[in-house]
């Protein structure tokens, strides 16, 4: 019984030292920062008239595609805000702001109500929208039925000529 205070004190520093990791852990420790999950990029893939520059060519001579169609475009209030619906040679139909780059060298510079403006290494070109699918001629023709069948129905545009009976 002599040794019972001597195991009493040992216990007692024992958790009062417990306590005070404790509390010092969660007084002390850092609060974690959320972490950005990182980046996916895609693979790399030079444009063809990269490698011409390994073999002596100029990177300029390859610079872009000849074959532009413009299939739409939409424009907004500001200019820079505008798109343009493009379909490159061999390529899917995709949407483009302007300022954007279509292809390695080609930049989307204007967009207007009837065709879009391109810069092409450093010249712009002009590409036409398509021009509208003609209307339904069943609307916008008139039928007689005094007249030969054979003949085309006239458009309401134009008068009919009177029929001369000899």
């Amino acid at each position: 019984m002599k040794r019972l205070p001597l195991i009493v004190n040992l216990l007692l520093t024992l958790a009062l030292c417990s306590v005070l990791a404790f509390w010092g852990l969660r007084l002390f420790t850092p609060k974690l920062r959320p972490v950005a999950a990182p980046v996916s990029v895609a693979s790399y893939e030079p444009g063809v008239g990269q490698w011409g520059t390994l073999f002596g060519q100029s990177a300029v001579a390859e610079a872009a595609p000849s074959s532009y169609q413009v299939k739409g475009v939409i424009v907004a209030p500001r200019a820079n805000d505008s798109a343009a619906i493009i379909v490159v040679e061999g390529k899917p139909t995709f949407t483009i702001g302007v300022g954007k780059t279509l292809s390695p060298g080609v930049v989307l510079s204007e967009v207007h109500v009837d065709h879009v403006i391109v810069t092409e290494a450093g010249l712009p070109r002009r590409i036409d929208l398509p021009p509208p699918p003609p209307a339904a001629a069943g609307l916008n023709a008139v039928t007689n039925a005094g007249n030969n069948l054979n003949q085309p129905a006239a458009p309401v545009s134009q008068p009919i000529p009177p029929t001369q009976s000899n």
